[in-house]
């Protein structure tokens, strides 16, 4: 089977270690020589990847009954050979971009993906490529009215769904930040909805507010906060928000191993007694996972962008107060 594909580091673990199966990564020797050599300067997510796929690039001995799998990269297919009796499929004419050297592979069966096509809807302007023409990073010029685009309908087929989801936010305070500069340059609060013009007020008198939705999320927050209690709280309300908590039941090494249920992109933070993994990913921006000295992951929760010793946690299990310090810093 090929095909082009993107993958978490999750995704490519699990199919790498398929039981019963020899997986092997096709790299290039120069290819492979030269991820080596900058494997260093690259992002840690990225750099995670990169040395999974290394680590399969030196092809393993196999029984010749047992399934294997080859990731192909750098190749794009350019031809399918059919049986001229059945119309079934003969071979997969396979093209290497390194060196435009074209390869039959034999196979009787097709799979192909979904993939990704980017279709622009009538009436938007296209560049000298035929792709969607931008103004910067998210706007789309349009005389009648502001449009944006977002994600691989803005760019290029690139980044993980994780980076497309992000950049779906900032798309999304975008437009806020341009929708409220033309409310306010016409002077059009009487125009907006009565909530918003609730929420002018309450900010004009300096009182502290949530709205639905934050406390929707507030409520949920409490919902998962058992093996915790809070002494006292920020008087902002909205910070609420840090009290999310999970537990988790990996090991220190299967969680470095394998990796979080939840994600995979997980940053350093320097620690004493406790060691502490910052989380980098969508689901859980910011959070912070503590271990105690036995590597026995007990709890996780969200960083606060607020002084040090605004609020108190009582823990079920017995960590040190050192902790704080750390998460301080």
């Amino acid at each position: 089977m090929k095909t082009e594909i993107s993958f978490t580091i999750k995704e490519l673990r699990e199919l790498l270690n398929l039981e019963g199966v020899n997986s092997h990564c096709l790299i290039d020797s120069n290819l492979k020589e030269k991820l080596e050599q900058e494997l260093n300067l690259m992002e840690r997510p990225r750099r995670r990847i990169v040395e999974l796929m290394l680590n399969f690039a030196e092809e393993k001995k196999s029984s010749p009954n047992q399934k294997s799998l080859k990731l192909l990269f750098n190749s794009r297919p350019t031809k399918i050979e059919l049986n001229n009796k059945n119309d079934s499929i003969n071979a997969l004419y396979i093209q290497n971009n390194l060196d435009n050297l074209i390869e039959k592979i034999e196979c009787s069966l097709l799979i192909v993906a979904i993939g990704f096509e980017n279709i622009l809807l009538n009436g938007l302007p296209k560049n000298e490529n035929g792709q969607l023409k931008m103004i910067d990073w998210c706007r789309v010029p349009n005389e009648n009215s502001l449009v944006y685009a977002t994600g691989w309908c803005s760019h290029a087929a690139r980044g993980l769904i994780a980076d497309s989801q992000q950049q779906a936010y900032s798309v999304a305070d975008q437009i806020y930040e341009d929708l409220n500069k033309i409310n306010s340059t016409k002077n059009s609060i009487k125009k907006m909805s009565a909530r918003t013009q609730i929420q002018q007020k309450l900010c004009s008198r300096g009182v502290e507010f949530i709205n639905w939705d934050d406390w929707k999320y507030i409520d949920e927050c409490e919902r998962r906060m058992e093996i915790m209690s809070i002494e006292t709280v920020p008087t902002d309300l909205r910070n609420l928000r840090a009290c999310l908590v999970c537990s988790l039941v990996k090991t220190l090494h299967q969680f470095e191993m394998d990796g979080c249920d939840n994600c995979d992109r997980f940053l350093g933070i320097k620690g004493d007694i406790e060691k502490c993994v910052e989380c980098t990913s969508a689901n859980f921006d910011g959070m912070i996972a503590v271990c105690d000295h036995n590597d026995s992951w007990v709890s996780k929760w969200q960083r606060l962008n607020i002084p040090f010793g605004t609020f108190r946690k009582k823990f079920s299990s017995k960590l040190a107060f050192t902790i704080f310090g750390h998460l301080s810093q």
